[in-house]
């Protein structure tokens, strides 16, 4: 091991509308800094009906299929959320919605145990779609761990 770097528990959760998933990236041997930057380093994500493909900043694709299943979960936002009280349309880059009832916590998420084409065949039930998909982009990325694994 390097002086200055510890072992790691790296990932990430991204959403597409009310579903969450979560992926883990790995363990990797590296400072504080460079385990933020790796937890960091996924731009999108994409659901086929048969792999997962996570695409990186550098341009490289990790692709995960149902025997990756113990890196990644589904989780499904249960939170009811009341209408918008303002129209998000107009809203401008600087202006947010800070209301805590339209936030989603921990507490709000169920985990669910899709493998890779039951969750994309869910998503089409879920979304009513009838027509042919050929993938959903998870490109909203909500939070990332990095987790020391030394301690």
């Amino acid at each position: 091991m390097t002086i200055g770097s510890e072992l790691y528990s790296i990932g990430f959760e991204c959403y597409f509308k009310n579903i969450f998933f979560k992926i883990h990236l790995g363990e990797f041997e590296t400072t504080k800094t460079g385990a933020i930057q790796v937890a960091n380093f996924a731009r999108k994500v994409l659901l086929f009906d048969n792999c997962i493909e996570i695409h990186l900043k550098d341009g490289s694709i990790k692709t995960l299929y149902n025997s990756d299943s113990n890196n990644f979960k589904f989780r499904i936002n249960t939170k009811e959320y009341p209408p918008p009280f303002v129209d998000v349309e107009s809203l401008n880059d600087s202006e947010h919605i800070s209301d805590h009832s339209y936030q989603a916590t921990n507490s709000n998420l169920k985990d669910v145990s899709w493998n890779i084409e039951e969750a994309f065949n869910e998503m089409k039930i879920m979304f009513g779609e009838r027509e042919e998909r050929y993938c959903y982009m998870f490109s909203s990325i909500n939070s990332f761990y990095a987790i020391p694994l030394n301690q």
